[in-house]
């Protein structure tokens, strides 16, 4: 072990180990670095050898000595002779904190010339200033069981199950709202502030769920709270139990969309990515003019700083009054700052037209990605699309959310599961997907920005939260603008926006092209064959297959063949994507099933590198596994199609 070096400081004493580590200012050090940077205050650790030297305590914890040491004069020294004895040391004032005590700068080791100034019994107190990470368990991490499931706070790339399955979660493919938290507990002491409230306007809630019965302000029911058959506001609507013996309900959506945005940090269930927020539940009747006028009015007058809408399109456009209240709003509310407007852009994979409601110029307009950073592919595009966040999808992650509880059967009385939930948790599930629940996690982001500067405008927000969205997909998906329809800006990044908010530097999201080195190249003719094995240790088998210039333009056919002998349970899936490796459910993919042979055309192939990928689904259990076995692939061109 490295040799320690131990001075005074404090009224004790502090021994600091070197590291193998170097640091610069987060504004320099983004232009020298191509990887993610972890930050230390305002430095970012680095393996530039130009940087500072970094150092380490007993405890692993990072220390970083900024070049300034904090300098007392004993007080035998005459004020007079303080000049000669700074410039004999090469000691520079950098700030006058009193008479004899200075911040001064040092061109050498500031360890060293600490350890050696503490000898010189002219000063009464040399201290190094530094700069260190905080500890581990200095940020409370919230300890709410179900965090561990909420890949969209935190993806460490492991199934938050236990299992390894890279290719469901990959690193990284969240919104870096844990990251957020931790910036703002460093300048705040809290994870987000109570004074934003965060309203949801959707079909229903459970407002006595244990996740935010204790956080609601103003809530209202305008579809309820005029009807008299209903016992009171809000009350849960019920059918009777279906086949699979289930309450169907329809607040099952709004609890679970407001559960991603505003859950509790109460040490059960699951974490809201702004805890701290109160929450308005605004149960809607319908979405036209007249009652957007109404809830919006009503949000405006008691507070509401963001608003959540995950209720879909309506099936006709924009009326005046929706378009003007929408503006309204969004100028004019939280005392003329604007409310921040978010809403999803739907589920249906297609391309809204001009003046649907997640059209207006004035909302965050949010579309979903995958627990794999890539695009979920039911979401509906936009010319207009601001961002896109974590929504799950299918083999991918799905979202762990908030749900409804056991209710009462209408037909016999009896305790019945409501919601989605599972049985042995109903108040949670693990099933959510869809654009329904991207939309309030960016609410809970945007209330994370406000949460750093509640000065901003919504307009402000907005910008934020799309200049440092990260861009995932492919730059050719980007427009010269940065802008994408169907990834907005990017992939909502709660800790650059919140770093923005706060008027500091911002780290770039910065993605390795992925390796395709050791990828086997193809060159087929007319009706050529390859045979493979997806082997005991493969995840997936990938081929290349350059198109010739001149080849640009045909029909390429591939058949998909395996022997009969194989188990009918394991099905193949092929995937293919022009110019990459492709990702986990891109556009251009189809189904493979095991035992069938299956043909899959590209038609009006483009010139330069085909890849094809396989991977073997266990229908058992519902994943991807190794050892899927023997296959052919056959591929044919054609003349183009008619």
């Amino acid at each position: 072990m490295k040799q320690a070096k131990t001075f005074r400081y404090g009224y004790g004493e502090l021994s600091l180990f070197a590291a193998n580590i170097k640091a610069m200012p987060i504004e320099k050090a983004i232009n020298t670095n191509k990887k993610e940077l972890n930050c230390v205050g305002n430095y970012a650790l680095t393996q530039d050898k130009n940087g500072l030297t970094v150092y380490k305590t007993s405890e692993k914890a990072y220390v970083i000595p900024t070049g300034e040491l904090y300098l007392v004069f004993n007080k035998k020294i005459k004020t007079k002779k303080y000049p000669a004895i700074l410039k004999e040391l090469n000691l520079h004032i950098t700030d006058v904190i009193e008479q004899g005590e200075y911040m001064v700068a040092t061109d050498e080791n500031p360890i060293n010339r600490t350890i050696q100034l503490q000898k010189d019994k002219r000063f009464k107190i040399v201290e190094p200033e530094l700069i260190a990470a905080m500890k581990p368990y200095s940020f409370p991490l919230p300890t709410d069981e179900l965090l561990a499931k909420q890949w969209y706070i935190d993806n460490t790339g492991k199934d938050p199950y236990g299992k390894e399955q890279h290719w469901k979660y990959k690193k990284g493919a969240d919104a870096r709202v844990l990251e957020a938290w931790k910036i703002l507990w460093e300048k705040t002491g809290k994870i987000g502030s109570s004074d934003i409230t965060v309203a949801v306007i959707d079909k229903g809630f459970d407002i006595n769920h244990p996740d935010y019965k204790d956080k609601i302000v103003a809530a209202r029911d305008f579809h309820h709270e005029n009807n008299s058959s209903i016992p009171h506001a809000f009350a849960i609507t019920q059918s009777d139990v279906d086949s699979q013996g289930k309450i169907d309900t329809e607040a099952d959506h709004g609890t679970s969309c407001a559960g991603i945005a505003i859950a509790s940090a109460n040490g059960s269930g699951i974490v809201g990515a702004a805890p701290n927020a109160k929450f308005m539940p605004i149960r809607y009747y319908v979405a036209n003019g007249r009652y957007f006028r109404e809830m919006f009015r009503h949000i405006m007058r008691h507070g509401g700083d963001v608003i959540s809408c995950s209720f879909g399109n309506v099936g006709i456009p924009m009326d005046r009054l929706t378009i003007k209240m929408i503006h309204k709003c969004a100028t004019e509310g939280r005392n003329g700052k604007g409310c921040v407007i978010l809403f999803a852009t739907g589920n249906a994979f297609d391309m809204l037209k001009e003046n649907e409601l997640a059209t207006h110029p004035d909302i965050i307009a949010v579309g979903a990605s995958t627990s794999e950073d890539t695009f979920a592919a039911y979401t509906n595009r936009t010319k207009n699309m601001s961002v896109c966040a974590p929504g799950g999808y299918g083999h991918s992650g799905t979202m762990t959310t908030s749900d409804v509880g056991y209710l009462d059967s209408l037909r016999n009385g009896q305790k019945v599961q409501a919601g989605k939930g599972r049985e042995n948790n109903p108040y949670y599930r693990h099933n959510a997907e869809g654009t329904s629940f991207a939309c309030p996690l960016v609410a809970g982001v945007a209330a994370l920005v406000l949460s750093a500067n509640p000065n901003l405008t919504a307009a402000q927000v907005k910008k934020i939260l799309e200049e440092t969205a990260d861009k995932i997909g492919t730059p050719s998906e980007y427009d010269d603008r940065g802008h994408s329809v169907k990834f907005g800006y990017g992939r909502v990044n709660a800790a650059n926006a919140v770093r923005k908010a706060f008027g500091m530097p911002t780290i770039p999201h910065k993605v390795s092209p992925p390796d395709v080195s050791n990828i086997p190249t193809y060159t087929f003719d007319y009706g050529t064959s390859t045979k493979g094995t997806h082997g005991p240790n493969d995840e997936e088998v990938v081929l290349q297959y350059p198109v010739h210039p001149d080849d640009a333009g045909k029909t390429l056919m591939v058949e998909l063949d395996v022997p009969l002998e194989h188990d009918s349970t394991k099905h193949f899936e092929l995937y293919v994507q022009h110019g990459r490796k492709p990702v986990f459910f891109p556009e251009d993919f189809i189904d493979k099933k095991l035992g069938e042979t299956v043909i899959l055309t590209v038609q009006n192939i483009k010139a330069g590198t085909y890849f094809f990928m396989l991977r073997c689904l266990d229908t058992k259990e519902f994943e991807f596994v190794k050892g899927g076995g023997d296959f052919e692939l056959n591929f044919t061109l054609l003349p183009p199609m008619a």
